[in-house]
């Protein structure tokens, strides 16, 4: 938003399977590492540009930010996702493993 060079068409990658992550770049474009924000903002952008109050769920966005961003970076398909709790607590997803713990040969393999 910040440069105008336009909106991905996330929700019809999505639906041609398109393996889609969400994430932050902090101080390299955006100044931020707050995950929260950045799924609101997606989810809240593409609602917008479609004019569809449907598009872009919370449960779509939660799943772009855990488990779907894990099997972005190749660390599997239950990587980052957030665990069921039983005992009514509030639990923020963590994930097992973050970018900058994977070995590059991960990330970028040759």
């Amino acid at each position: 938003m910040k440069l105008a060079s336009g909106v991905a068409p996330v929700p019809d990658m999505l639906k041609h399977g398109v393996t889609v992550g969400l994430g932050t770049d902090g101080c390299a474009s955006n100044n931020n590492l707050d995950l929260f924000q950045e799924m609101d903002t997606a989810a809240k952008l593409h609602k917008v540009h479609r004019l569809d109050p449907t598009v872009m769920n919370a449960e779509t966005v939660l799943k772009m930010a855990t488990c779907e961003g894990a099997k972005a970076l190749g660390m599997g398909t239950s990587g980052g996702l957030p665990e069921t709790r039983s005992e009514g607590r509030s639990h923020h997803p963590r994930p097992q493993q973050t970018a900058s713990d994977a070995p590059l040969s991960r990330l970028f393999p040759i």
